[in-house]
């Protein structure tokens, strides 16, 4: 079974599995990753294990039906962790087409919302290409 760490690198990515090879092989304009090592660890193999640790700790809910939203916090791994494993473990073992995350803007005001004009973000865990 394939671990769900995605999720965990930032709330505010989005990603698809339905993004074409040539689109996720080469990327033209990727957005550093702004947060690995303060609210998130920067090596891959540390940020695995972190998330590995909150999946394994929590508990899948018994569920009728898909799923097909999910909510959860994305505050440094430290105080949103162990409850964003407990959301995250109700979608490991399911397939999902295009995941789209919102989330709200730490660093301006505004009315509506906005998408980031990028192809990729840069994770720890390497790119991560966009469904434009």
């Amino acid at each position: 079974m394939q671990r769900l760490t995605i999720p965990f690198v930032l709330a505010m990515l989005l990603f698809s599995a339905s993004c074409s090879a040539e689109e996720a092989a080469t990327p033209q304009r990727v957005r550093p990753s702004a947060l690995a090592g303060s609210w998130y660890p920067a090596g891959a193999d540390r940020l695995r294990a972190t998330v590995s640790k909150y999946l394994d700790d929590a508990e899948a809910a018994a569920m009728e039906g898909r799923l097909c939203a999910l909510i959860a916090p994305h505050a440094g791994y430290a105080y949103s962790g162990p409850t964003a494993g407990w959301a995250f473990k109700q979608a490991a073992g399911k397939n999902f087409d295009r995941v789209i995350v919102m989330a709200p803007s730490h660093r301006a005001a505004f009315s509506g919302f906005s998408i980031m004009d990028v192809d990729a973000y840069a994770t720890p865990l390497g790119v991560l290409p966009l469904d434009a």
